[in-house]
């Protein structure tokens, strides 16, 4: 037996062991950097989210507190002087009543709309049931909508489609000019799918990418651990489709 190559290959042996060491090192820190990056992301996009909340709390509060009675008030004045004044008075007050009465209502339905605790006590479906009739109503947005839910989704979830659903109606009325659109949320297994989809130009969304609205639903929908799936156009409509991933303890 030759003895002369034992200590190259133990020699080799301890070189590789090193660089195995090094590898295993590197890659763990590696592993970790990428662990607390997304969870400073996942930090940052929450603390957005938390701001945007709070501010939609306060403008619904706002809304109620003192915008809705100066409303009221002037609608009151409004109809004392169309009862006093006569016919020809009251004719003529007959187009603003109806204006006020109007945005009256509409200011009422924005603050139920801001409302989470509203949103969570009615639960998602009858939400986005009660908002597609809104706008049939206000706006002759038919909709159609599928809803197949098991599992009880989580406040996040709940609160977050919904946000996601009014963005998306909202660029479809002011970019797609579509007169109906269509809504699925779906379960497979501990998966959750949400589906939607417009018959207007095939455009959904202005081309700034610095908008409010998109940002808003960006961060959203990270949040919510989702991959959007977009598919456009010109002509054909908008889809736009959101797989969810369950969380660690199987809820959505």
């Amino acid at each position: 037996m030759d003895t002369t190559k034992d200590p190259l290959i133990i020699t080799a042996a301890v070189v590789l062991f090193i660089m195995l060491l090094l590898f295993a090192v590197v890659l763990t820190f590696i592993i970790r950097a990428q662990r607390q990056f997304y969870a400073n992301s996942s930090k940052t996009v929450l603390s957005r989210l938390e701001i945007l909340e709070t501010e939609r709390t306060r403008i619904a509060r706002d809304l109620h507190d003192e915008l809705s009675p100066m409303l009221s008030r002037v609608f009151m004045y409004v109809d004392v002087c169309s009862n006093r004044y006569g016919p020809a008075v009251s004719d003529f007050l007959l187009p603003p009543k109806d204006i006020l009465s109007h945005l009256i209502e509409r200011v009422a339905e924005i603050i139920k709309n801001l409302e989470d605790e509203r949103i969570i006590k009615n639960g998602l479906q009858q939400s986005i049931l009660t908002i597609l009739e809104q706008y049939r109503h206000l706006q002759q947005l038919q909709s159609t909508f599928y809803y197949k839910v098991k599992s009880p989704l989580s406040r996040a979830a709940t609160i977050g489609l919904y946000l996601i659903l009014l963005e998306l109606i909202q660029n479809t009325l002011k970019h797609a000019h579509a007169s109906a659109i269509e809504v699925q949320i779906w379960q497979w297994r501990s998966f959750l799918f949400f589906n939607y989809k417009d018959n207007g130009s095939g455009t959904c969304f202005s081309g700034n990418p610095d908008g409010t609205g998109l940002k808003s639903l960006q961060q959203r929908i990270e949040l919510l651990g989702g991959t959007p799936e977009a598919n456009t156009q010109p002509g054909n409509g908008f889809q736009f489709h959101i797989p969810l991933k369950p969380h660690k303890d199987g809820s959505c």
